[in-house]
């Protein structure tokens, strides 16, 4: 035997062995594995032909080696081009099968012409040295076009996948497989085709060593598409290669004792390898559940980011559109009661009063939603300035005690006239921070008093703002989640019903922005609560 035929061998075991394990293999796509399995059982047993051809020494021998050869090479591209249209997606729709059946049944009819009669190869002589010669029929030009048109459209639809697909990762693997397989099987078809029809027969071997470099590139792009698990694959190639070598030693084996001996370790090793290939395949499939699952996490994710950036558009739009005219009932109930319309009974007046409450409660809900949307959205913008803490937070109790005493409840603001309180804020944003803390005590203060104080300390350059009342207190639970976003306290809807529970959470977000901290202080329910901030004082 010489060289080249070894040689043939040698491709023709790697590919069945391939395609025996790609086939039993329990991963990817059914479709993949049999059409892969195939295309590599195909060439070896073309291999297989060539291998006889070569050794055979007799004409008839040769000759009905060669029409063999012949025969098996024709489903070579069909199984190509089968497996291009899974690989890239592209099918007959309703009728592929049919359009499939007419391939295969067209290649089965000229595999009856190539062995049964002498249209397309009608005779073979053997020299004295050298390649056998094949002498082709006048048919033969059909055999070699039967080639073209199933490569070539094989070839087309990669050239179509490439060109429509948008992921990178996936244009390398077809550019791959594409360039692999067009070199091997153009070489292959110059080789085993052209060339004997020519009149050169000392390559007519070499496409057949060439369909390593064929298989490899189809099972390399298939490995990288993910639609088979390499670590799996391995794992299977692995037992079936030592099962293979346990078969071939009970051939050899010269007595009773040393072939149950071995039938012994080749029945122990095959349950070894099945429980391995199982552990294997269980790992890979609880990994792929996991993956998929933190792949659908991950898409309901970007879908929930998705639905809040449109609810924060539209509670800016709704905000924005609900601002201007409550901003309007707010200045109009303002001037009403304060006469700018002439004199009003007790009776309008105190309908007015409440109109303008509600107004200006609505307001500053507004207020911090429209502040939410903005910081949700990253367009909150500051500006900072040197302010005079003492003199804002006056200005606000001052503006907000009608109210509150109209409820029956005492306020008070502590101070050091000797200290100073000047910090660097945004004096618009810092006011919205004392409007909430203060609008909080007393919506839910039932009665009692409010104390606000503030204080500085000048060893740590911190001013702290307290509000202290003597309200429906806490609970050491809600206090935890008490600054997120529309919590509440259980009791505080027994107390006032229109809280939207986002206050907290506002004054929290542009505490923190001006570099300060927020905190709370509470004995339990009923024993009232402190809220205090911290801000950097200026040096």
């Amino acid at each position: 035997m010489d060289l080249q035929n070894i040689f043939i061998i040698f491709v023709a075991l790697i590919n069945l062995f391939l395609s025996m394990v790609i086939y039993f293999h329990h991963g990817g796509s059914r479709k993949f594995n049999v059409s892969f399995s195939l295309i590599a059982l195909n060439v070896s047993l073309w291999s297989g032909a060539m291998v006889l051809f070569r050794y055979v020494e007799t004409v008839p021998e040769a000759l009905f080696a060669v029409k063999i050869l012949y025969a098996v090479a024709l489903f070579i591209p069909i199984l190509f081009f089968y497996f291009t249209s899974f690989f890239t997606d592209f099918f007959f729709k309703k009728l592929k099968k049919t359009i499939y059946f007419l391939f295969f049944a067209s290649a089965i009819l000229v595999a009856l012409i190539v062995v049964f009669t002498n249209t397309i190869i009608s005779n073979v002589v053997i020299p004295y040295s050298g390649e056998k010669i094949i002498v082709f029929g006048e048919w033969y030009a059909l055999y070699i076009a039967h080639f073209l048109f199933f490569f070539g459209a094989g070839f087309i639809l990669l050239i179509r996948k490439y060109i429509i697909a948008r992921d990178i990762l996936l244009k390398n693997q077809v550019r791959n497989l594409f360039l692999g397989t067009f070199i091997a099987s153009v070489l292959a078809m110059i080789t085993n085709l052209l060339l004997p029809w020519l009149g050169y027969y000392g390559l007519n071997w070499a496409g057949n060593i060439l369909t390593i470099f064929f298989v490899g590139f189809i099972l390399y792009a298939i490995l990288r598409y993910h639609l088979f698990n390499l670590k799996l694959i391995a794992t299977e190639a692995l037992v079936i290669f030592i099962l293979a070598i346990l078969i071939g030693e009970l051939f050899l084996v010269e007595s009773t004792t040393a072939l149950v001996a071995k039938t012994f370790v080749l029945v122990s090793v095959a349950l070894f390898g099945y429980l391995l290939i199982r552990g294997v395949y269980r790992e890979i499939e609880s990994r792929r559940q996991v993956e998929k699952l933190a792949g659908d996490l991950q898409s309901a994710n970007e879908r929930l980011k998705e639905l809040d950036q449109r609810k924060s558009e539209f509670v800016s739009l709704a905000s924005h559109q609900l601002r201007s005219p409550l901003t309007a009932i707010k200045g109009y109930s303002s001037m009403l009661l304060e006469g700018s319309f002439g004199e009003m009974s007790d009776k309008v007046k105190g309908a007015v009063d409440r109109v303008f409450e509600s107004s200006n409660r609505l307001v500053l809900i507004i207020e911090d939603f429209l502040t939410i949307s903005r910081i949700e959205q990253g367009r909150l913008k500051y500006n900072f300035a040197s302010i005079d803490f003492q003199d804002l937070a006056g200005t606000i109790i001052e503006e907000m005690r009608p109210s509150i005493e109209k409820k029956g409840l005492a306020i008070s603001f502590v101070f050091d006239e000797k200290m100073s309180y000047k910090i660097t804020a945004d004096s618009g944003k810092i006011a919205q921070v004392v409007n909430n803390l203060i609008d909080n005590a007393s919506k839910y203060t039932p009665k009692g008093s409010i104390s606000v104080r503030l204080e500085k300390d000048e060893q740590n350059h911190k001013i702290k703002f307290s509000v202290k009342d003597t309200g429906i207190g806490m609970s050491a639970e809600i206090k935890k989640k008490l600054f997120d976003k529309f919590t509440r306290a259980d009791n505080a809807s027994r107390v006032n019903v229109s809280g939207a529970g986002v206050g907290l959470f506002v004054v929290k977000q542009l505490v923190e922005a001006h570099h300060g901290k927020i905190g709370s202080v509470s004995e339990g329910g009923g024993r009232g609560s402190t809220f205090y901030i911290e801000l950097p004082a200026e040096e």
